[in-house]
């Protein structure tokens, strides 16, 4: 459930602790559709990165004084690690050092996208009549 705790944090974490359990994890899962993402996510193979950030002056004294840590993961099915961990960083920066007090989700790209549409062309087109009498076939041009 180590998982769990990554991408939805301790709260989730006991939470699905205690679906899996009761066998409610069916139940726990229907709850929305965010829970479902994470329990998703927490059964897949996944990337992440821990940052944290401990006191400067504390860290002097040979003490560990934690002031904030974030969580960043991703399912790593069809990405490389080089390509996805800067992507996530970069459109994780607004998280990093303060409380977001849940689990948050989103999706970034992490490569640039463009589709071009040109001018719509038919082809291989028949025009079709209607029988002008029942049991006639129709005129082909």
């Amino acid at each position: 459930m180590l998982r769990a705790a990554l991408v939805g944090g301790t709260k989730f974490a006991v939470d699905m602790i205690r679906a899996a359990n009761t066998n409610t994890m069916n139940f726990f899962r229907l709850r929305d559709e965010r829970t479902d993402s994470l329990v998703t996510m927490a059964g897949s193979d996944l990337y992440f990165l821990l940052a944290s950030a401990y006191e400067y002056q504390a860290a002097l004294q040979g003490h560990q004084k934690l002031l904030w840590r974030t969580k960043i993961s991703t399912d790593s099915q069809g990405l490389t690690m080089d390509d996805t961990l800067p992507a996530l960083v970069s459109s994780a920066k607004t998280y990093f050092g303060h409380d977001t007090g849940d689990a948050v989700i989103f999706h970034p790209r992490l490569f640039p996208g463009r589709v071009e549409i040109g001018e719509a062309t038919v082809t291989g087109y028949i025009e079709e009549s209607l029988p002008s009498q029942p049991g006639t076939t129709p005129a082909r041009k």
